[in-house]
């Protein structure tokens, strides 16, 4: 009887996308992924608004631009205790999670977008800027570190691209080639003496578009 009245109230879950009592009876799972990720003005968007979803500030605070950062006045360590402001200072933010993302205009320069999102019958302009960066991920050498403690990632915001990459034309090549190099960056490690280079997991230089600007439209 105690078996049956649980079935029972699991069933009077409210279904979401799939049945809750036996969700391998519903095929795979096809809703779309959404990731963390910054390639484009819409990939940066999805990711802002699936955060506000969630309610993840971290997310939130990783896809700002360091001006609307500022603004807010956030760092990374702080971004957990002015959440709550911030929600109170965009109230709408939460219901933005489950707009829908249209193609974005991108500016001439190719460095700046705005995507515009309809909330609740509102719209919701984003304004994104691309920005460079320069990231290197290594794991700290030492066989008493636990496994989160290994895991290291430094980097910075660059001003400019060719500040952090080279590439040259293979003049003599008889085939169209070219030569691409990063150029070397001062790494600050703490902890460790030195990063061995069969420690390391990747070095890269890459563009990312993040969120400058919130702004509520007028009808």
């Amino acid at each position: 009887m105690r078996r049956l009245a649980a079935a029972l109230s699991l069933a009077t879950l409210p279904l979401q996308g799939c049945c809750t009592v036996a969700r391998a009876w519903c095929g795979p799972d096809a809703t779309p992924w959404v990731s963390v990720e910054f390639r484009s003005p819409e990939l940066a968007t999805r990711t802002l608004l699936e955060a506000l979803r969630r309610d993840d500030p971290q997310v939130v605070y990783d896809a700002l631009a360091d001006e609307l950062r500022e603004q807010l006045g956030l760092d990374g360590l702080s971004v957990e205790l002015a959440w709550p402001k911030i929600r109170a200072r965009y109230p709408y933010l939460h219901v933005a999670g489950f707009a829908e993302v249209p193609a974005a205009t991108v500016g001439e320069d190719g460095a700046s977008a705005q995507v515009v999102v309809a909330v609740e019958g509102q719209r919701l302009r984003i304004d994104l800027v691309r920005q460079t960066y320069w990231e290197l991920r290594y794991r700290r050498p030492g066989r008493e570190l636990s496994p989160e403690q290994r895991e290291a990632r430094v980097g910075r915001r660059l001003e400019r691209a060719d500040g952090a990459v080279a590439i040259e034309l293979d003049v003599d090549a008889d085939s169209d080639r070219s030569r691409v190099a990063l150029l070397p960056q001062l790494v600050a490690h703490f902890g460790v003496d030195e990063i061995p280079v069969e420690n390391v997991e990747s070095v890269a230089f890459f563009h990312a578009w993040k969120v400058r600007r919130l702004t509520l439209l007028a009808d």
